[in-house]
Formats: structure tokens, sequence, C-alpha cells
């Protein structure tokens, strides 16, 4: 599994906490390997991932016990225009 750098931050929606972290496509492995049409794409997993982490580094969650994830909908995905590190800001 990739470990990312989250920096939980609060934010002033609604009391949410907010997750931010920085995603480089071009030494994510999520992204290095999953492409289409040359522009790297994160898989359903991959956001599994950072949605779990963030939980975690927010202290929402034990990360050492198993998570269930229930009704995941993605409705679009997380597509990147190019090479660039981006900024991703995670709601929980």
């Amino acid at each position: 599994s990739v470990q990312y750098a989250l920096k939980p931050i609060p934010s002033r929606i609604n009391d949410m906490l907010v997750c931010e972290v920085l995603v480089d496509p071009l030494r994510d492995p999520f992204l290095t390997q999953h492409r289409f049409r040359a522009k790297p794409l994160m898989p359903l997993v991959g956001i599994a991932e950072l949605m779990a982490q963030s939980a975690a580094s927010a202290g929402l969650m034990d990360p050492h016990l198993g998570i269930t994830v229930e009704n995941l909908y993605v409705e679009n995905g997380l597509k990147f225009a190019d090479d660039v590190a981006k900024s991703l800001f995670i709601k929980l």
C-alpha cells in the first residue's frame, strides 16, 4: 500500500475536517500504473486508500483495525490533465 503524507486541517464547512495530500502522478504507484489516453487516472482502490488514510490521520479510526466501506459511489473519476503534482483535499 502507498503511504501518503497527510495533513489534517480544520475546515469551516459544517465543522468537518479536511485532509490535504500532495499526489505526484510521476511517483505515485497508483497513478504511474493507471493511465487512460496517456493521462494519469486514480483507480477506485487508490481513492479508497486516500479516504482510509485521511480518516486515520485525523484520528477518526484506528488504522490497525479493518474497515468496511459501503455504498461507495464515484461520480467522476480522479483524472489528471498532466503529470504535475496536485494537492487533494479529502473532506471527512
